[in-house]
């Protein structure tokens, strides 16, 4: 696994709180989402300094220990060393407010906006980074150099020689040289050309940061390439989320067609129909179908019941009683 992926493998594990910033339907459900995400977020960039071949081995086995080096000690070490951006710092801090005031039952709706934004540059600042074998490399070298300055091994350049007045020997070096940078630039260009962000991938970034049109039009973009669920799944978010429910009703009943053991699609279908259109019943399927494909997610067991009862299904009990036990503990504090 590339070092970004496993620096980033808590942010993956902590999706079902993601998703519940667009989804939330009570200050509660928002504040638990983002204490996840805090927690998340903190396991990330703990994990990024444990990878950091830079930083010292008694430091970077401490990574992990909440007593030997607290979270502000760690955003402290990645900021002296430009791991991460001073934008990014001050985003930490902001979701840690935002943190504190839920627990304080002061939570914001920007708070989510301030999760999303967060998460975001995250994501862009470690897949940007270099892997930490070059990071170590890099270092050694200006460490070595800067020891050398030091102790005046470096002579005074020598005065610069028209290449034509050179000998042969000098303009084959130059020349070799030269080559040697030109490779080094192309294989840089190319790399960067690589390495530039899907449209798929651009959708996502756009949208965890609020921008819904550019958003939209990455996502229009990438399925006129291919088909793709979740280039369909966030596009029915962004109609959802701009009020054109029968728009976002015509991606995510195509979506649900095309990829029918989806449950993000299907959860998604059953909050358009719960939320948006009041038509519970109904969204009630599609959450039904959530749940036998994805029997461990609590979030489709909650939406499920909250459906059922709106619905006024008298069976909405006995689903809350085969609900795994996170679900129940959400559901019986809803108790009508």
């Amino acid at each position: 696994m590339m070092d970004a992926d496993r620096a980033l493998a808590p942010l993956e594990e902590a999706r079902p709180a993601i998703d519940r910033l667009d989804t939330y339907s009570s200050p509660q459900e928002l504040t638990e989402a983002l204490e996840a995400i805090g927690q998340a977020v903190e396991r990330s960039l703990r994990q990024l300094l444990r990878l950091d071949a830079s930083f010292p081995d008694e430091i970077r086995l401490n990574a992990q220990d909440t007593t030997a080096l607290p979270f502000d000690r760690v955003v402290s070490l990645l900021r002296q060393r430009d791991r991460i951006s001073l934008q990014l710092g001050n985003e930490v801090h902001a979701l840690r407010q935002a943190v504190e005031r839920g627990r304080n039952g002061q939570v914001r709706a920007a708070d989510a906006d301030t999760a999303s934004a967060l998460l975001a540059q995250l994501r862009e600042e470690v897949r940007s980074r270099p892997p930490a074998s070059e990071q170590a490399q890099d270092e050694d070298v200006r460490t070595v150099t800067h020891a050398a300055v030091e102790r005046g091994e470096f002579e005074e350049p020598a005065r610069p020689v028209a290449l034509w007045r050179a000998g042969p020997r000098l303009r084959t070096v130059l020349v070799v040289a030269l080559g040697v940078i030109a490779v080094v630039l192309a294989a840089w260009y190319i790399g960067a050309r690589l390495r530039r962000p899907s449209e798929l991938e651009q959708g996502v970034i756009a949208f965890e940061q609020g921008r819904l049109a550019i958003a939209e039009q990455h996502f229009r973009a990438a399925l006129a390439e291919q088909e793709d669920a979740t280039a369909e799944l966030y596009l029915g978010r962004i109609l959802r989320r701009q009020g054109r429910f029968e728009e976002a009703a015509a991606v995510l009943n195509g979506a649900r067609k095309r990829y029918p053991e989806d449950a993000d699609v299907l959860r998604e279908l059953g909050h358009l129909l719960a939320v948006d259109l009041k038509r519970p019943a109904a969204a009630a399927e599609a959450y039904r179908r959530a749940v036998e494909l994805e029997p461990d997610g609590a979030a489709n067991w909650i939406a499920l019941v909250r459906a059922l009862r709106a619905a006024g299904d008298a069976s909405a009990e006995t689903w809350l009683a085969r609900a795994p036990a996170d679900a129940q503990a959400v559901l019986k504090s809803e108790r009508p």
